[in-house]
C-alpha cells in the first residue's frame, strides 16, 4: 500500500491521522478498531474520536496512557486535560511521542495477511505432525 506523501513543512493533525489510518490502522485486529472510546456506565464522553483512534494505534494500553500523568501537561493526565478543553495539547503530545511507539511503516502487516500467515503456519504444522504420526505408525507396523 503506498504511503500518503509527507507534505513539506510541519505535519498537521489531519495529515498525521491520515498517515496513521493508512499505514497502521489496517494492522490492528478488528476487535481493536474501536472508532469511539467505550464509556463506563454514567461516564460522559471526554475523549474526541480522533484522539481515541490515534491512541489505540500508538499506545499498547490507550486507556492507561490517557489516565497517567504526563510531564508536558504539568503532571495532569490527558483525560484531565481533555476535560479542561486542552484537546490541542493532547494532540501535540500524541504527535510528539508517536515515533517512539510505532514500528517502521515497512514492518506493518495488515491484520488479514497476518491472520492468513498464522493459519498457513498452523496448517503446515498440522500436516507435519500428521506425517510424523504416520511415519511412526509405519515403523511400528514394520517392527511388529
Amino acid at each position: 500500500m503506498p504511503l500518503p506523501p509527507k507534505k513539506p513543512g510541519p505535519m498537521t493533525w489531519d495529515d498525521f491521522t491520515d498517515r496513521l489510518k493508512a499505514i497502521y490502522w489496517p494492522g490492528l485486529a478488528p476487535v481493536a478498531r474501536q472508532l469511539s472510546r467505550p464509556l463506563a456506565e454514567g461516564e460522559t464522553k471526554v475523549v474526541p474520536d480522533d484522539i481515541w483512534q490515534a491512541a489505540i494505534v500508538i499506545f499498547p494500553d490507550p486507556d492507561g496512557w490517557l489516565g497517567n500523568p504526563v510531564p508536558q501537561l504539568k503532571g495532569k493526565t490527558p483525560l484531565e486535560a481533555l476535560t479542561r478543553g486542552q484537546d490541542q495539547d493532547v494532540r501535540g503530545i500524541i504527535m510528539g511521542v508517536a515515533d517512539f511507539f510505532l514500528p517502521d511503516p515497512d514492518e506493518v502487516v495488515p491484520w488479514e495477511e497476518f491472520e492468513q500467515a498464522v493459519a498457513d503456519q498452523d496448517a503446515r504444522e498440522a500436516a507435519e505432525a500428521a506425517a510424523a504420526a504416520g511415519a511412526s505408525a509405519d515403523i511400528k507396523d514394520e517392527a511388529g
